[in-house]
Formats: C-alpha cells, structure tokens, sequence
C-alpha cells in the first residue's frame, strides 16, 4: 500500500524484479505514485482508505493464490521474497511470515499472560526468538492463502489503521489456524522515525489508540479495554536478554 511511500517501493520493484514467483500489486492512497518498472500493477484507490480496506481493495484486483503483504518500510531481499513463496507451510489455514528485526536487530512478540493485561510485548535478540511465541504475525511482512484470507473475511475496514494484524491473527486462530514464522527467513521493519514534532507523534498515537481500542473491544471486552488499548498503542515493550 503506497502512502507518499513512493522512494522505498520503488526499491521494492527493483528486488522484486528478479523474482518471477511474485506479482507486485501497488494500492495508491496518495493518487501519486508511478511504477519504475513494467509488470507493477497499480491499483489506484478513490482516498486514504486506510491499510486494511487498500489491502482487500489490492486482494480483489488479483487472483494470487499466495497473498505477500509488505510494508513500504521493510527491507527484505529478493531470496528471502522467492522463500516465503516456495516455501510456504504445507498447512491451509495458515499465516506466516519471517523473522523480522527492528532497527536495531531486535525482534518483538506480542505474548499472552496471566497478569492484569491478557497480553505484553517482548523485546528480544534473535537467538530468543524460537522461546516466546507470538499471538499475532506482523502486518509488516504478512503471508496467507487466498482461500484462508477470504473465508476470513479479509481486514477489518472498520480500523483505518494500526491493529489489523492482531484482529486478522486472532480471528485466524480462533478458526484454528496457525500463525507460523519461518525462522531462517529475515526481514527488517525498519519503521517511521520518531518525529521530533510533538503534534505529529500525537496524531500518530490517537490513531494507533483508536485502531487497537477496536481490536481489544471484540477481543478482550472488560473494564480495562482502554487500558490495554493505550498500551498496544504506545508500543511498549519489555526487553529480554539472551540465555546464558
């Protein structure tokens, strides 16, 4: 999904270009983007429709039996884009992805607890990553059939951003589906860097509450629903050190 995102998908053309089991769909929020290369499909939306109404909209223009959703912002090499394709899990009903890192090599887990929020966000190197599985695969590099994400009904479009990831995966494995990372496959999200503008961090943030808070209401309804959203929202997370 394209969103004034223009300079990295084009990057994304270029490795893409190399790999014929992938077909690049490009959904246009921001009316601007232009393809660098022949063979990009460019699926121009009427507005900023929000992330997860422009990846059914690109889901509806295709008919891939494989669906590879990327953010604009993730480095990931054209080996590891061939590999999530070839080597997808042989199960159905399955959502699956690479093992991504942050910026700073670190990857993340959104784990379920016993404490007062059902769930905590993990910080930890990669030599951690097999010992705590994640509720949820990352919006950011997300793999799954056609057949399973239609009968999921695809994205929520009620949330125009942030939290469709958790709300897909968990209606995914309330259908018994598996959430799978491909742990000798890696990508990096490298994400937005924090603005140094106070207005700009606070929209940002409203908009994450506002999405998460839905996602908990139908999830994990109660008292502290607000509670749990704000701290999805903030993207807290404990950190873990390596194993000695």
């Amino acid at each position: 999904m394209n969103y004034h995102s223009a300079p990295l998908i084009h990057g994304l053309e270029q490795r893409l270009a190399t790999v014929a089991e992938c077909t690049l769909y490009v959904v246009d929020n921001s009316g601007e983007f232009r393809a660098s290369r022949q063979g990009t499909n460019v699926i121009v939306s009427p507005a900023n429709i929000g992330f997860g109404r422009a990846c059914n909209l690109g889901v509806r223009s295709s008919d891939e039996p494989i669906l590879l959703f990327i953010n604009p912002d993730l480095e990931i090499d054209s080996e590891t884009l061939r590999r999530l394709v070839t080597d997808a899990p042989a199960d159905p009903d399955a959502i699956w992805s690479p093992l991504i890192e942050d910026r700073n090599g670190q990857c993340s887990a959104l784990v379920e607890t016993s404490g007062p929020l059902p769930l905590e966000r993990l910080s930890f190197p990669r030599s951690e990553a097999e010992h705590h599985k994640s509720v949820y695969i990352s919006g950011a590099c997300l793999c799954v059939r056609r057949s399973f994400f239609m009968r999921l009904g695809g994205f929520r479009e009620d949330i125009f951003l942030y939290a469709e990831d958790l709300d897909l995966c968990r209606r995914a494995t309330a259908l018994g589906g598996k959430l799978i990372v491909l742990a000798a496959l890696t990508a990096r999200h490298v994400g937005g860097r924090s603005s140094s503008r106070i207005a700009p961090r606070i929209h940002r943030l409203r908009r994450s509450f506002s999405g998460h808070l839905r996602f908990v209401r139908t999830h994990f309804p109660g008292l502290l629903s607000p509670v749990l959203a704000l701290y999805l929202a903030t993207g807290r997370r404990r950190t873990i050190g390596p194993r000695t």
